[in-house]
């Protein structure tokens, strides 16, 4: 059943079938010829003038056009058609006095809260949305200089969330987003590639995010390091530059707990690092290095930066045909949620500002894949 709402002038379909056979499609009935009755929200049946708002559209496909004051009462809305040689059509619609508007209806989805339970059916969108967040929780305790517990449900199996991002989306550390290096199970600890701004407090809101990076390497040192580089080991990849801009964090040993970023790299496997370290890594240490920033785009050839780089840039400028084409899309938004739309045979039509002109058309099907203009399952742009 199509639900209207109050108080808003409609156009509602009308399907005459020959009374003989019953099945073909009665044409050219005249607006003289047709008598309506009416009735709202389950009262009595009344006559309905008819002058001027009867439409032939063809094939048996005629409209009436309903005014707001036919349109007045919450409740069932129905309209008996009968005229000499044809079946009697009978319409019935549901005007609601809180049908939402597009806005409305966005609202209420996006404000929603998302739960595993509500949202989280195998296959539907809520489930795509909800897998984007691994975990949402509040923090038990403060979190400290580069690291930050995580609450008490989440695992406790050492390295579980390496590699993954955590954001501090409320409280005081919000707004601060970290990739997690390591992480110890045992107390829920994850240290962070950097020190925070502001470090998260009791009461923050967190979220873990997917990372799509990878584990580079990951050694025990064979020699000391020096106060501005490391010597990876003997399995590192002995090509130059090959992890400029991945980040290095010392998990054990000597200098745990650092983190710096490879600014260049020798066939020696020798990684220059900034800043210096605070505590010199050495023989006892072991570090891993992890894919951040601009490592990816570093991995690239020189021609592959160059086309990426050119793409970018095209999409940041910012010129006149850009802004008319956002005007149109705009434009089309605003005409197809605010103006006037009419269902034609099996064709929903949405029209511009003025609405005489079409402006997008659909083909209406029930469940069997049948066209209908009654109780439509799904559409289809024309």
């Amino acid at each position: 059943m199509i639900t209207l709402k109050q108080s808003v002038a409609r156009t509602l379909p009308v399907m005459l079938i020959d009374n003989t056979d019953h099945i073909a499609p009665k044409t050219g009935v005249a607006e003289e010829d047709v008598t309506v009755v009416i009735s709202k929200n389950g009262g009595a049946l009344t006559a309905f003038t008819l002058t001027g708002l009867w439409t032939e559209l063809g094939q048996g496909l005629y409209t009436i056009d309903f005014a707001i004051g036919d349109l007045d009462t919450v409740g069932f809305f129905a309209y008996l058609v009968t005229s000499a040689g044809c079946d009697q059509y009978s319409g019935m619609m549901y005007v609601s006095d809180a049908l939402p508007t597009a806005a409305e209806n966005a609202d209420a989805v996006w404000d929603e809260v998302v739960s595993a339970g509500a949202h989280n059916t195998l296959f539907s969108t809520g489930q795509r949305l909800f897998n984007l967040t691994l975990r949402t929780g509040t923090l038990a305790g403060d979190a400290g200089t580069d690291y930050i517990v995580f609450p008490g449900p989440w695992s406790s199996q050492d390295g579980m969330y390496e590699q993954n991002i955590v954001s501090v989306v409320q409280g005081t550390g919000a707004g601060q987003t970290r990739l997690i290096v390591e992480y110890i199970g045992a107390d829920r600890k994850a240290y962070v590639d950097r020190a925070w701004d502001v470090v998260p407090l009791t009461g923050d809101i967190v979220e873990l995010l997917p990372f799509s990076g990878i584990l580079l390497a990951t050694h025990g040192l064979a020699v000391a390091a020096t106060a501005n580089s490391i010597t990876l080991a003997a399995s590192a990849l002995a090509i130059a530059d090959s992890y400029v801009g991945c980040a290095i964090y010392i998990t054990t040993g000597t200098g745990a707990g650092q983190t710096r970023t490879i600014t260049a790299y020798t066939a020696g496997r020798v990684a220059s690092v900034a800043p210096d370290w605070d505590t010199t890594p050495d023989a006892t240490s072991v570090y891993k290095v992890l894919p951040v920033g601009r490592a990816i785009i570093d991995s690239l050839s020189i021609g592959a930066k160059a086309e990426i780089q050119a793409e970018c840039t095209d999409a940041l400028v910012v010129t006149d045909a850009k802004i008319d084409a956002a005007q149109d899309d705009l434009d089309y938004l605003k005409q197809k949620e605010s103006g006037r739309w009419k269902i034609t045979g099996n064709q929903l039509i949405f029209y511009e500002n003025d609405n005489v002109t079409p402006l997008r058309t659909f083909n209406l099907f029930d469940k069997e894949g049948n066209p209908t203009d009654d109780d439509p399952y799904e559409r289809f742009p024309v």
